[in-house]
């Protein structure tokens, strides 16, 4: 049986005013994951996508200010950013048998920054703790 993954970058998947070429590219991923599952799909090729959210890499600790990273923290359901075993081990469920009857789909590995309002950071700064 095959296994395909997709990454692409989790804050495509939201509007932005900046880099719509770039956008529009990763949500083309998002479809081409679709479309290679349907096509393959009989010969028992699956393919799937991660979109991860902010991952706390050596790149990202080393060139962005501390309080960037903070204010991307802020608007994770989670109180962390993900490390990159997070989507390592993402995308060796999606390679592994235990994901056997997944394709096509677009797995957001993201502490839940997409799951929750963008009001949200603001209003917990709000209610007593």
């Amino acid at each position: 049986m095959g296994h395909g993954a997709l990454r692409g970058a989790l804050v495509r998947l939201l509007g932005d005013s900046l880099q719509i070429a770039y956008g529009a590219v990763k949500a083309a991923l998002i479809n081409v994951t679709r479309y290679i599952a349907v096509q393959y799909g009989p010969q028992r090729v699956r393919c799937n996508a991660v979109a991860p959210g902010a991952v706390m890499t050596p790149a990202l600790r080393d060139n962005m200010p501390a309080e960037a990273i903070e204010r991307l923290q802020s608007h994770n359901a989670l109180p962390y950013l993900g490390a990159p075993e997070d989507i390592g081990n993402t995308m060796l469920f999606l390679a592994s048998d235990e994901s056997r009857y997944m394709t096509g789909q677009t797995l957001v590995v993201d502490g839940g920054c997409t799951s929750q309002s963008p009001l949200a950071p603001d209003r917990r700064t709000l209610l007593p703790e």
